[in-house]
């Protein structure tokens, strides 16, 4: 019995310090995965950035755009740019594109051009309203989306004549952080921080895989499982 006794709490004790073992291991290796994804998502911004501000410095550069901008000829910029948003969206991840005039109002969204008129008063537009200079940032708009925005002041021939501002929704960047660790990763949005209508908008231009009734706080905005 005392040998027995004594072989169990061996055999104990070295079971409870594999399981420590094991869960230490799990624990480091979290960690180690989330940083990882930390440093993805840095890079990832900083990348999207550089994409946001060169296309967005395309448009500014072609006169055609300009003129249908002075002109406040909505239909014309949706059919100077409609291929092209298509393609940048497809290749380079752009989800978000606006015409903006100078008093801060949207002339055109080309992926929701039945969304205009309204005043926009996201801390980048006032950032490059105010400095004259671009701006960049993650911010919430009305998809309820969070998306790295970039704005460029628009001038021709020394006048301000609007504003262009390209996005890209944070869901590619958690696509990429999928793609390089191997981890499921999903995005969701506090209800407190937008509202059915801003959801129901972005569900329709976006294609949002979550429902606003599923969670009491939060909805989901992609996830990379199917369930």
């Amino acid at each position: 019995l005392p040998v027995a006794a004594g072989l169990f709490l061996l055999l104990a004790v070295c079971i409870l310090t594999f399981l420590s073992y094991l869960n230490w291991r799990e624990q480091e290796q979290t960690r180690s995965l989330a940083a990882e994804a930390v440093k993805i998502r840095e890079t990832s911004l900083t990348e999207f950035a550089h994409h946001l501000d060169w296309f967005a410095e395309e448009v500014m550069a072609d006169r055609r755009y300009a003129d249908a901008m002075i002109a406040g000829d909505r239909e014309r910029l949706l059919a100077l740019g409609k291929a092209r948003f298509a393609q940048i969206g497809e290749t380079f991840g752009i989800s978000h594109w606006y015409f903006i005039t100078p008093d801060r109002k949207v002339l055109l969204r080309m992926h929701e051009p039945g969304l205009h008129g309204d005043l926009t008063n996201r801390q980048t537009l006032l950032a490059a309203e105010r400095t004259g200079e671009p701006a960049t940032g993650s911010e919430l708009g009305a998809t309820a989306t969070l998306t790295l925005r970039h704005v460029r002041p628009w001038r021709v021939d020394g006048r301000l004549i609007g504003y262009v501002e390209m996005g890209t929704e944070i869901e590619w960047v958690a696509r990429r952080i999928q793609e390089l660790i191997g981890g499921e990763v999903f995005t969701a949005v506090h209800k407190a921080y937008t509202s059915p209508e801003d959801f129901a908008t972005g569900k329709h231009a976006l294609r949002l895989t979550g429902d606003w009734d599923t969670y009491p706080d939060f909805v989901l905005l992609g996830q990379t499982m199917d369930h």
